[in-house]
């Protein structure tokens, strides 16, 4: 997507303002540009990243006042956009007597009801009509900036569909893939969450023909405590009265492994990591480069640095203390994550197995609201349905914490089992 870069007063005797520059392996065009005052002024560098963007720009042979008038600015001189060559400097009464705001990088100044305003290039293309959004092919600053404008459930809509690629180690999962998150709702929960485009996990295309997946690994089904990365909430434990190896929800989601381990929703691991989580057990909050410099071997690791560069941290509530404790309204507590699970409320929009006091702190996704199916199949074999993971731990039960089944409904399984994953982020 193209973008202003402000060229400071000082590189003037550099800059061209009647004439573009143009490189053909970078394709760019250089404007006058604004000024917050009559001698404080720069100039700015309007730059198109790929030949694409170039069609986004006016057309050379129509004249285009974009915001009822112009919006650059310098020297005490107000320019109107022509064509995508020149800017064409207009009449002081053009402008008026509104004073001008201060310009930054990224803004363009803008003539709006009266008032003269700073906007991002974007707000100004999209207001005009000169760029239609398409979640498909945006790139993802351009869908960041469209969610941070308030405006984005006008652009896209609930199940819209994007591809990503994941490459990496997630666990002991090996991945080299194409897969497509859709989006499950706008400003969701935001009194709670804060605003932005929630995206779930994952389907097989964009298409009507599309299956909803979970990534799965090659333990799916099995269950082990033996510290190994395989897609179960906690992967220490000890042996069960049936000789079965068992683990625990203790700590809950926030003192999960798979929290911290498999997906990297945070950077931090839990206390006590590498044993069985005890009574007592708690996990921890982020820092702000969870996404940016991710765990190693985990899902965020896998995500394109573009995506991860965008991806916001959702305030979330669970019962982070587990251990079977009933509907404790006291256990259920914030975390920030990046990449969480989803809980059992925020699918089904009901309480079967989780602490009931969850519902007070959650609201169901848009996406399931609107009757899609919460069914989803393994990646690997996508005619075979799976059980996959919410972050809740079960109310009444120490070693289960709560999932979907086969059939889209609400169940339990063992903290040690392998099952499918899939998870969501804000952008």
């Amino acid at each position: 997507m193209a973008k202003i870069r402000v060229i400071p007063k000082d590189d003037e005797q550099d800059f061209q303002p009647e004439s573009p520059t143009k490189n053909n392996s970078r394709p760019h065009y250089s404007y006058v540009s604004f000024a917050n005052d009559g001698d404080a002024f720069g100039y700015a560098e309007l730059i198109c990243d790929e030949v694409a963007d170039i069609a986004f720009l006016p057309s050379a042979q129509n004249e285009i006042a974009i915001g009822s008038k112009c919006f650059c600015v310098s020297n005490n001189t107000t320019y109107r956009l022509s064509n995508k060559r020149r800017w064409v400097p207009i009449s002081s009464d053009e402008v008026g007597s509104s004073a001008l705001p201060d310009a930054s990088e990224g803004d363009l100044v803008v003539f709006k009801n009266g008032a003269w305003i700073s906007a991002t290039l974007l707000e100004v293309m999209l207001e005009n009509g000169l760029y239609t959004p398409n979640l498909a092919t945006d790139a993802w600053s351009t869908i960041d900036e469209i969610s941070a404008s308030g405006n984005a459930a006008n652009y896209y809509a609930v199940g819209d569909c994007k591809a990503v690629a994941l490459n990496g180690t997630m666990g002991t999962l090996s991945l080299d893939m194409t897969t497509y998150v859709f989006i499950l709702g706008f400003d969701h929960n935001s009194a709670v969450e804060g605003n932005g485009i929630s995206f779930g996990g994952f389907k097989t295309t964009a298409g009507n023909d599309a299956v909803d997946i979970c990534l799965v690994d090659s333990g799916f089904g099995e269950l082990t405590n033996d510290g190994s990365k395989m897609f179960n909430m906690n992967h220490w434990g000890e042996t069960g009265g049936k000789g079965e190896p068992i683990s625990y929800n203790h700590g809950g989601w926030s003192g999960s492994d798979m929290r911290y381990d498999i997906l990297g929703s945070t950077n931090v691991a839990p206390d006590d990591y590498g044993e069985l989580p005890a009574e007592g057990r708690e996990g921890h909050n982020p820092t702000s480069t969870c996404a940016t410099n991710p765990v190693a071997n985990t899902l965020m690791s896998c995500l394109p640095a573009a995506l991860r560069a965008v991806m916001k941290p959702i305030t979330k509530y669970t019962d982070n203390v587990g251990g079977g404790n009933g509907d404790v309204e006291a256990n259920v507590t914030a975390t920030i994550d990046y990449l969480p699970l989803a809980s059992e409320y925020e699918v089904q929009a009901s309480n079967r197995c989780a602490n009931t006091n969850e519902a007070a702190h959650q609201a169901q996704y848009a996406y399931y609201a609107a009757g899609n199916s919460k069914i989803k199949k393994k990646h690997s074999s996508t005619s075979d349905a799976a059980r996959w993971w919410l972050r809740s731990p079960l109310r009444d039960d120490s070693g289960f914490f709560c999932i979907v089944d086969e059939g889209g409904g609400a169940l339990g399984d063992f903290a040690s089992g392998s099952l499918g994953v899939a998870p969501l982020f804000k952008v």
